[in-house]
């Protein structure tokens, strides 16, 4: 009676120290069943403790009636209680109770246990969802870029406005005399002046949150502001930058989201061609859809990693920079949340394009009020 106590009480010690760990925990045995779980996996899964402990791995996880193929994913039991190996690295996708898929990092390693005298081969994995951290890095990422972006604008506009102000005022006056050239120095310097007004306006459109307001957005204008935030690191990079974005290129959206999936898109270009090359950012209108295209002259994605670019923290900078793989998750989410889509043509030491297919504005607006 000591010793069974004794073991109730091991029992509840474990699944408590298991339940205090955030990732997701569980043991599966060599016959694919999971021997225990931790609370984490289970909210995960979206199941109950009674239905995980005890069901098989493949259906728990990946809603499946027969194990996982080996040709397409790395199982765990496979790798290490089958084949031997020790521990495994590797990234997966999971699926809730109602079929919602979730991306994850697995690691997992060997057990051998001692059960009734006969040892038992084990996997052991902590499971991490790659979309939850996605999504806090995310709005940090954003929060960065907020603050970054309010605190810039709010030294710089008000002094800058000012000046041209004064150099209106300047300039009403030497309008009455012959001084043409200094006329001339002062229409450039309120050029200059008016520029950095625009750069300090796109980092605050840039720095809004992503919220659930939509509004019409003309590409034309939304575009080129965008793009002009990165003029410095595409000088940089000897990196040449176009558009040719139509009038009737309009769409619904939040304005944030858009400039952050423009700047995203652009920002990895530019990374592909490290040696320099041409940028450009077309749009165009095709049957009842708007087609917004990033195209690079860089160095191309391998057929392998096509499947991995929009996945969370999955980086293969060609500038050989450690990037930290947000960027195209990022953009992903924004054209989910739009109702949009996105393809990607790339042919390895030629370049890449990205297309986003949007609705078009107009002709949800003639569908609305035929």
């Amino acid at each position: 009676r000591q010793s069974l106590k004794q073991l109730r009480q091991s029992e509840h010690f474990l699944q408590a120290l298991i339940d205090a760990i955030p990732d997701g925990i569980r043991v599966i045995g060599a016959d694919f069943r999971i021997l225990k779980a931790n609370a984490a996996y289970c909210a995960q899964v979206g199941q109950e403790m009674e239905q995980v402990v005890g069901s098989l791995c493949y259906a728990s996880s990946h809603g499946r009636d027969t194990p996982c193929p080996h040709t397409l994913i790395n199982c765990p039991v496979v790798e290490l209680c089958e084949k031997g190996g020790q521990q495994l690295t590797t990234q997966d996708k999971h699926k809730t109770a109602d079929g919602q898929e979730f991306h994850i990092e697995l690691s997992s390693a060997r057990v051998d246990l001692q059960i009734d005298g006969k040892t038992m081969c084990c996997a052991v994995e902590s499971i991490r969802n790659l979309d939850e951290q996605a999504k806090i890095s995310q709005q940090q990422r954003l929060s960065e870029i907020g603050l970054l972006a309010a605190g810039v604008a709010h030294e710089i506009y008000n002094p800058l406005s000012s000046i041209d102000l004064g150099l209106n005022a300047l300039q009403s006056g030497l309008e009455t005399t012959e001084e043409a050239k200094t006329l001339e120095y002062f229409e450039t310097i309120r050029h200059e002046i008016r520029n950095c007004i625009q750069i300090t306006d796109s980092l605050l459109l840039l720095s809004a949150p992503p919220g659930t307001d939509k509004s019409l957005i003309a590409l034309d204008k939304l575009v080129p502001e965008a793009l002009s935030l990165l003029r410095f690191e595409a000088d940089q990079s000897g990196v040449r930058i176009s558009h040719d974005i139509p009038e009737d290129c309009r769409i619904i959206g939040s304005d944030s989201d858009i400039r952050m999936l423009v700047v995203n898109l652009a920002l990895n270009a530019i990374h592909a061609m490290p040696d320099g090359g041409h940028l450009q950012v077309t749009a165009r209108r095709e049957n009842g859809d708007i087609l917004l295209s990033v195209a690079d002259q860089g160095v191309g994605i391998a057929p392998k990693d096509m499947n991995n670019i929009f996945m969370p923290f999955w980086s293969r900078r060609a500038d050989t920079s450690t990037g930290r793989g947000l960027g195209l998750s990022i953009v992903k989410a924004i054209v989910k949340r739009h109702n949009a889509l996105i393809s990607v043509d790339s042919t390895l030491g030629k370049g890449s394009t990205f297309t986003i297919r949007f609705a078009d504005a107009d002709r949800e607006a003639q569908d609305e009020h035929p």
